[in-house]
């Protein structure tokens, strides 16, 4: 059974009720994409990249994080402020 990002996104709203929560997972989502396509397309060129993809993957996670754990510094939430 494949999973839809549908299915993703009702599983993940059905376990995670916090809004900005979801926001961040969304974000990592889109981060994570990019990082794949990339990636992937250097693989393809016959180079191996595992050990760099990990490091991608945790990079993509905090630039995400940071990126919502500066909105709460913001007295209004918002980025542009």
């Amino acid at each position: 059974m494949e999973l839809t990002r549908n299915d993703a996104l009702a599983l993940l709203r059905r376990h995670v009720k916090n809004e900005k929560m979801i926001q961040h997972c969304l974000a990592s989502e889109a981060v994570m994409r990019g990082i794949a396509i990339r990636m992937h397309n250097e693989c393809s060129s016959g180079k191996e990249r595992s050990t760099e993809f990990q490091f991608a993957l945790a990079a993509g996670e905090t630039i995400t994080g940071l990126r919502f754990a500066t909105t709460y510094v913001y007295p209004d939430r918002i980025l542009g402020a």
